[in-house]
């Protein structure tokens, strides 16, 4: 049996271990190995993987798989948590929102599961919504809420006094 080391992103430790250790297991017995992680203490990058050398050299290249799937999963979590915020009048959020919500979920599902947040009831600023998501869905939503809102300004309102007999 030999050992092989392996430079893993120590922030990538808990994923290739998993849930009680249950990934790590999986690998090891796919690939007949021994793979040591170093302790959270250690903070290392250094992985060693044991075993015969043939099987050491597939499980090596079965974490390198792994870690450019961990590492897209990344970036993609990076894409999506772009935000921006939307300044609107307040007196235009009912309308926003819709009855029960059909008119934000609607917004939410067109343009791709971005996450529209209103202010709080109790906010200082009321006028401001956020949108989190891919940059483009969130400014395809933000140019969406702006349309809502030029449609309803545009919108002439007349106020009638009715005399209450």
């Amino acid at each position: 049996p030999i050992s092989k080391e392996m430079e893993i992103p120590f922030e990538f430790h808990r994923n290739i271990i998993g849930k009680g250790g249950q990934d790590v297991r999986k690998l090891m017995d796919k690939y007949d190995v021994n793979i040591f992680i170093p302790p959270l203490a250690q903070a290392s990058n250094t992985v060693k993987v044991s075993g015969m050398e043939s099987k050491v050299d597939d499980a090596i290249i079965g974490l390198g798989e792994r870690i450019k799937e961990l590492e897209a999963d990344k970036a993609d979590r990076e894409l999506r948590s772009f935000s921006l915020d939307v300044t609107v009048d307040p007196k235009y959020h009912p309308k926003i929102i819709g009855r029960s919500g059909a008119v934000i979920k609607k917004l939410r599902t067109d343009h791709q599961d971005v996450n529209i947040q209103m202010p709080n009831r109790d906010a200082e600023d009321q006028s401001t919504i956020t949108i989190t998501g891919y940059e483009a869905s969130a400014n395809s939503a933000k140019d969406a809420i702006l349309k809502i809102v030029s449609d309803l300004e545009a919108m002439t309102t007349i106020d009638v006094e009715i005399d209450a007999r």
